[in-house]
């Protein structure tokens, strides 16, 4: 299993506060992803990431509230128009074997999906499948993954979790995850 969805939806407020975070005048204030490669050379994984703590605004606060399971980190995710964020697999070091992603934006008939790469599907295939979109969904990130956007700049919001993604599906389907 790469994925599975989440019956949770933020409200419009929430999506419009964590979008006003990203400000591109103000690039300083987010993480640039470059990680690391094989050979021990930065790459630019087109990612630009906003971390949030107790010391940030309220939408963090709703957010955090939605969980019984604390996350480890609550982020909003940027990849901009046309950016590819190569084929990869989270290090552990992150504390993010999973994520619970909520797409901000663009709509959802314009949302670029993340895909789930390598895999051998049912008919014996190889090759990647996109996650369905859905207002809220959760993700293996310790499987290879990748992020082809298209010409709209791609916003989410995602809960962090140092849990196994079969775990997190057994603590949602039981009940434990969500407030």
């Amino acid at each position: 299993m790469f994925s599975f969805p989440i019956d949770s939806e933020l409200p419009q407020t929430i999506k419009e506060a964590f979008l006003g975070d990203f400000k591109k005048e103000r690039a300083a204030e987010h993480y640039r992803h470059r990680p690391k490669d094989d050979n021990d050379e930065r790459v630019d994984h087109n990612l630009d990431i906003v971390f949030y703590s107790d010391d940030k605004p309220m939408h963090w606060q709703y957010v955090r509230g939605l969980f019984k399971v604390k996350p480890s980190a609550i982020t909003l995710m940027h990849v901009p128009a046309n950016g590819v964020v190569p084929e990869h697999s989270d290090n552990v070091v992150y504390q993010r074997q999973s994520s619970v992603v909520y797409p901000l934006s663009p709509d959802p008939e314009h949302y670029a999906p993340c895909l789930a790469v390598a895999q051998i599907k049912s008919d014996g295939s190889i090759g990647a499948d996109p996650v369905p979109y859905s207002s809220c969904y959760a993700f293996d990130t310790k499987q290879r993954h990748s992020v082809i956007n298209n010409e709209y700049e791609r916003f989410a919001v995602q809960v962090w979790f140092d849990i196994d993604l079969p775990d997190l599906h057994f603590i949602y389907g039981n009940g434990d995850l969500l407030n």
